[in-house]
């Protein structure tokens, strides 16, 4: 169904009524409700197919068993004569042993050996030293024919048989006995003794008359094969039969189930498919840009419901995007005044940073890394000078971003004002003041428990007439190295401003021109990074001064910032970072 780009239009309710009455829900629930019964018939086919399958396999292992145990009777009167004229012409006792065995066996006297066939006796026969298979059952010939379903008839053919054989036994017992000196006395027992007859033995199992009796043996045998062979057949027939009739059913069923899938994919094509592919069409084309167009109605089923439902919203779309649209502009202006307030913090911000004074008064002999984590931060150095004396240290504002830089502005006030009561010659007055003064400006704010206001801070006094080095911390420490050693003078453990005041106390060192001396905040220290993502670590940044601690400190910042990148690879920036560097000239 094509649409011609521009005709959208939405059927009336008796156009609507017109069109298909027959709901997508009914119409799933009959091809459902359908190819369900024919796959429940189909499963239903195939287990009977399978019954019949294995029924049929039964009959023929039936078949052939039985077949074997009819062998079974005709191959072991063979084997009674063939061990009675051995033991006849030869006189050794192992024969008559052993055809007293297959009597015992077939009488169910004597447990029938595992692998009992056919050929199991002419290896005894062919073997003198042949040793029987371990027994398995001890079952008489007639009681395994009942178990095998054998009918009446073939049962008295059998026994007939075995009548038959059992006057031929009679013959060969005279002719074993004869060669052992025993015969027949007048009552048929053998009780008379005698000088051994071999000549009578082998005269009365190779004479016309035992071969008479022996090949009435074998009709017998062979007309209960015939009964046996008729029967069985019957059977496979039957069985063959039943398989074929369901073996026709169920491809009848996977034809009709075939069938019955391209009927439902034609269906759901024709009714849900080519409409909402159109419907898809026209969907596209709206999402182009032309709002004004909606979607055509080809039915009244639910696919007709849910475009109607789509053209509502978007009439409701168009409406929400003028709104959004005139709030984009209104966010946009918001946006931009938020920006340039951002841009004038950050330019006020670096106004309280003293580039210039370091620069002035250290010249090529100090290097700072200031690197806020967002556009401004909390961290910031401070600079004061009086004569030959000077005060320079760092602070870490708690938090980052606007609030830090906020912090940093009070923070640099409370310095100030602390310096101002106190002067530089001791930090740890400074940073003592700076903590009450801080205590008292968020006292007078009103300030709630979670908003952080801490603040760590290192501050460095340096007397070049005296040659004094002094330096006191809140959770900020000094690090010097001259190439070959590296070291910390720790800060105090509480920062200003903390929960709790704090005591800070000053740390006098030697003025040593070899080395160079450096304050960083825990933002370079805390960068994750690396393999798997640790902080940097004390370790690791006094391995990198050491390393560096020769260069000019220019070359230093910049080794710093490249060593630092590369650990953290493809990690964010976790916080503010501030690393200043001096190194003591006269």
């Amino acid at each position: 169904m094509n649409i011609s780009p521009g005709k959208f239009r939405t059927l009336s309710l008796s156009e609507q009524q017109a069109g298909r009455t027959l709901s997508i829900q009914r119409s799933f629930a009959l091809i459902a409700f359908f190819n369900g019964m024919v796959l429940v018939a189909l499963v239903a086919s195939s287990m009977l197919l399978l019954n019949a399958a294995q029924k049929l396999h039964q009959t023929h292992l039936l078949r052939y068993q039985s077949y074997l145990l009819a062998d079974e009777l005709r191959q072991s009167s063979d084997a009674l004569s063939r061990l009675a004229r051995t033991y006849a012409v030869t006189g050794d006792p192992v024969w008559e042993r052993r055809y007293w065995d297959i009597l015992a066996i077939r009488n169910g006297e004597q447990p029938r050996p595992q692998g009992y066939a056919a050929l199991y006796w002419d290896s005894a026969v062919a073997d003198p030293g042949f040793q029987a298979d371990p027994p398995a059952t001890q079952v008489p010939l007639a009681r395994r024919m009942e178990r095998l379903g054998f009918s009446p008839q073939e049962i008295a053919q059998f026994t007939q048989a075995e009548a038959d054989i059992g006057q031929l036994l009679k013959v060969e017992a005279t002719a074993i006995n004869a060669v052992k000196g025993v015969f027949v006395d007048a009552r048929g027992g053998f009780t008379v003794r005698g000088p051994p007859d071999p000549a009578l033995a082998q005269r009365l199992l190779y004479d016309a008359a035992y071969h008479a009796a022996k090949a009435g043996i074998m009709r017998s045998i062979g007309a209960a094969y015939d009964l046996l062979d008729a029967r069985t057949q019957r059977q496979v027939r039957l069985d063959t039969q039943v398989q074929e009739q369901w073996l026709d059913l169920t491809i009848l069923l996977v034809i009709l189930m075939g069938m019955s899938a391209v009927a439902s994919y034609q269906i759901i094509r024709r009714y849900i498919v080519n409409p909402l592919t159109s419907l898809a069409e026209e969907a596209h084309r709206i999402a182009d840009g032309h709002w004004d167009g909606r979607l055509t109605v080809y039915s009244g089923d639910e696919v007709g419901r849910l475009t109607a439902a789509f053209n509502a919203a978007l009439d409701r779309m168009s409406e929400a995007l003028k709104a959004a649209d005139a709030a984009n502009r209104g966010m946009a202006t918001a946006h931009k005044q938020i920006d340039d307030s951002i841009d004038y913090a950050r330019l006020l911000q670096r106004t309280i940073l003293p580039e210039r004074q370091l620069l002035r008064v250290f010249a090529e002999d100090h290097c700072v890394l200031w690197q806020p984590k967002d556009r401004v931060g909390g961290d910031f150095y401070v600079f004061h000078g009086e004569g030959g004396r000077y005060l320079i240290g760092i602070g870490d504002c708690a938090g980052h971003g606007v609030p830090g830089a906020m912090m940093t502005m009070l923070a640099r006030a409370g310095i100030d004002r602390a310096i101002y009561q106190t002067g530089i010659a001791s930090p740890a007055a400074v940073l003592a003041k700076t903590d009450e003064v801080m205590r008292a400006m968020l006292a007078d704010a009103h300030l709630t428990r979670t908003v952080a206001t801490s603040m760590d801070v290192g501050l460095v006094h340096l007397d070049r007439t005296a040659r004094t080095l002094r330096f006191a911390g809140a959770k900020i420490g000094l690090y010097w190295s001259d190439g070959a050693a590296v070291g910390e003078v720790a800060g105090e453990r509480r920062a200003l401003a903390d929960r709790r005041p704090g005591t800070y106390r000053d740390h006098d060192l030697d003025w040593r021109e070899d080395r160079t001396y450096y304050l960083t905040t825990d933002g370079f220290l805390d960068q994750a990074g690396g393999e798997h993502g640790f902080g940097f670590g004390g370790g690791r940044f006094a391995a990198m001064l050491r390393e560096h601690a020769r260069l000019p400190l220019a070359e230093q910042g910049a080794a710093f910032n490249e060593v630092l990148s590369r650990y953290r690879g493809e990690l964010a920036q976790r916080d503010d970072i501030t690393l200043l560097s001096f190194r003591l000239t006269v």
